[in-house]
């Protein structure tokens, strides 16, 4: 890999050796997965970058991703994987500790992300690997589908998922033993405390939270579909709400210091829901992209709206707990 490309350039500049006219599902379109290198060992070093020719677009695509999955690839001694081709039966990659596996998935296709993570785990042996896999949606090359790393960080723009399944790839496995060498290892303890030292706004509201009101001052939220750029109750939809009324805690993704991602308890929002499971989980607060969508649009006013629709779009991935899987029973508030 050249030393001078950010993970971005790398991917483009992979995808831009693809014959031209060739679709998306086409064998040798590639499948681009790599980690933000410069960023490993500091915090917020999680990024990690998917590209390939788009389903949805026709035009290259790339999606970032936080979680684990892009310090875990290189922790096994990786800086990135390109997919080509298609496996004549569905697959999965096992990356390991500088190894590199091609196994047997076909009791994985039909299974969501949750179950496929459940079972890829319980096969190898480990409860800390990590996935960049698709559901349904992926296997069935819906032009949009994401591809899950985990089940709560989404590369989700330009229907990757839909690549990955073309090429009856079902996920990618990855877990390392090795921390990378740094030439200065002082240095790099100095900046990471510093950086550290830092609090920053996202470690109290997480993302869409005083942000929103800046995103609406320089018109950056897609009211009505961008039709307009201007929404009075902004104040009443942010993170800052879910803060004072809802939030029961924090997590975040490798070397993150931030913690941006908040899960909520929507028990008294939830309480006509006939299953006690859905009642009890406890999704995480929606970004800045998931609560501008879905508030803006639907010009939703109050934050228990924004929390129930993302609380159905968060059950949606997991069927098993679904109060709607027996019944068609709606939840009204």
């Amino acid at each position: 890999m050249p030393q001078w490309l950010a993970a971005p350039d790398y991917a483009s500049l992979s995808l831009a050796r693809i014959k031209a006219g060739r679709r998306c599902a086409w064998p040798d379109n590639k499948l681009v997965l790599l980690w933000v290198r410069i960023r490993l060992i500091i915090p917020r070093a999680a990024r990690n970058c998917i590209g390939a020719k788009s389903p949805l677009t026709g035009g290259i695509a790339k999606s970032e991703c936080g979680g684990f999955w892009g310090a875990e690839l290189k922790r096994a001694g990786f800086d990135a994987i390109i997919i080509e081709g298609k496996a004549k039966k569905p697959v999965y990659l096992w990356v390991h500790d500088g190894e590199v596996s091609i196994r047997d998935a076909s009791h994985l296709w039909g299974k969501d992300t949750l179950e496929t993570e459940a079972a890829v785990r319980n096969e190898l042996g480990d409860a800390k690997i990590h996935l960049a896999m698709i559901g349904a949606g992926g296997e069935h090359m819906v032009r949009y589908a994401c591809i899950m790393e985990g089940c709560k960080d989404a590369g989700g723009r330009g229907g990757l998922g839909a690549v990955m399944g073309s090429k009856n790839l079902k996920a990618v496995a990855v877990r390392g033993h090795n921390l990378p060498a740094v030439a200065n290892p002082d240095k790099v303890k100095e900046i990471r405390q510093r950086m550290v030292a830092i609090k920053h706004p996202l470690s109290i509201f997480g993302t869409g939270g005083p942000d929103m009101a800046f995103h609406e001052s320089v018109g950056n939220l897609p009211v009505r579909n961008f039709q307009a750029g201007v929404f009075p109750d902004v104040a009443k939809i942010n993170g800052g709400v879910i803060k004072d009324t809802m939030r029961l805690g924090m997590d975040g993704c490798f070397a993150c210091p931030s913690a941006v991602k908040k899960f909520a308890n929507l028990t008294n929002l939830l309480k006509s829901s006939p299953n006690t499971a859905a009642r009890n989980m406890r999704p995480w607060q929606p970004s800045v992209p998931i609560a501008a969508s879905m508030t803006l649009k639907l010009l939703l006013r109050r934050m228990s709206g924004v929390m129930l629709i993302h609380w159905i779009r968060f059950l949606a991935a997991q069927p098993l707990l679904s109060p709607w899987s027996a019944s068609r029973r709606v939840i009204s508030l």
